[in-house]
């Protein structure tokens, strides 16, 4: 993501691995580390100062793919097509992406 945001540069950092996305904002709230973080997920505390956005020119577009496995159950089938649609309705409306692979 760095190479994205900063094409052409060489930009050296530490690497973190955190198992959860609400721990890696925990951690970057207790200001252990910096990250890149979906807007939607952090409103709150941009909003209220606790974090701010270091580069605001740094958003990168990302591919979402939808992932499933091979089962044939009709129950998951209807699930997967209400959370799909509500995330394509979603994604659109607060401009996350303006496409979705599927």
């Amino acid at each position: 993501m760095l190479e994205k945001v900063f094409p052409g540069d060489s930009v050296a950092h530490p690497i973190f691995y955190i198992p959860s996305t609400e721990s890696f904002v925990d951690i970057i709230c207790r200001e252990l580390a910096y990250g890149m973080v979906p807007e939607f997920q952090v409103e709150d505390e941009l909003e209220s100062g606790q974090l701010i956005e270091v580069v605001p020119h740094g958003r990168v577009p990302v591919s979402l793919y939808w992932h499933s496995w091979m089962l044939k159950l009709s129950c998951l089938k209807v699930c997967a097509v209400n959370w799909l649609d509500i995330s394509i309705k979603r994604s659109k409306i607060m401009g996350y992406c303006d496409y979705l692979v599927v």
